[in-house]
């Protein structure tokens, strides 16, 4: 009887664990893994594609913008919606000037692959994940992921 009620303790436990995490990221239920694969902010960097970005933070990325006073971005952004019907001004990535970088993480996993201009970006961390799904970049301001880390484990 009292190895029952610790399997059942055991199963309670282990399913709050899934009802509390996917409650957590609710409304980004697309990139969400669980905590033991580092969670949905890590998403981006294990899996690509329809399993993290169907260009569905637009309205995420908008708000972000909005919140900061950026008017305009550069963008790569994954999906079929145009993002001016969220109000997002942008120029393509690396079309212009601007300060800043939005990219979808889809995009942001083919840099590599595909030999685009932005690959650089690997080399730095990047300064926001807007909805698990859109990464940011400040070109004026481009922390090395190695500072960055080197910074961290300094605290």
């Amino acid at each position: 009887a009292a190895r029952s009620r610790w399997r059942v303790l055991a199963l309670s436990l282990l399913c709050a664990w899934v009802i509390v995490g996917t409650i957590r990221v609710w409304p980004h239920y697309i990139p969400h893994v669980n905590e033991l694969f580092g969670g949905p902010r890590n998403a981006h960097r294990l899996l690509d594609d329809s399993n993290v970005d169907w260009g569905q933070d637009l309205m995420t990325l908008k708000r972000y913008l909005d919140d900061r006073g950026i008017e305009r971005v550069q963008l790569a952004c994954f999906g079929s919606t145009e993002p001016r019907r969220y109000g997002i001004d942008y120029d393509p990535a690396g079309s212009s000037r601007e300060r800043f970088l939005a990219v979808s993480s889809h995009f942001d996993r083919r840099f590599e692959f595909f030999g685009d201009p932005n690959r650089f970006l690997y080399a730095y961390r990047p300064d926001a994940l807007v909805g698990y799904s859109i990464l940011i970049f400040d070109l004026e301001n481009l922390v090395p992921i190695d500072e960055a880390a080197r910074t961290a484990s300094e605290r």
